[in-house]
């Protein structure tokens, strides 16, 4: 199985939407050879650019990003802090 990037999430936007890359690029302000780039994971996107599509495509930002990934890390910094909380305690 393929691991989906942010890419895949902003080519299946604008597919979704019946645009091109040319007519994305003009509507968000972006050059559509960039786009082409970041959409085949050979770029990545700045927060700037991620805020225009957030706006165009009216989503969350979290929308872009593996937020299953990012709780896993939430858990392990709760635990670190009950580690360092316990320890301090001694």
């Amino acid at each position: 199985m393929k691991k989906e990037h942010i890419g895949d999430k902003i080519k299946w936007l604008r597919t979704q939407r019946g645009l091109t890359l040319k007519k994305l690029g003009e509507e968000v302000q972006f050059n559509y050879s960039n786009l082409s780039k970041i959409e085949r994971g050979l770029r990545k996107p700045t927060v700037d650019f991620l805020e225009r599509l957030t706006n165009y495509y009216k989503v969350d930002i979290s929308y872009f990003f593996d937020l299953k990934k990012n709780d896993e890390i939430s858990q392990q910094n709760e635990q670190d802090q009950y580690v360092l909380t316990t320890e301090r305690k001694k």
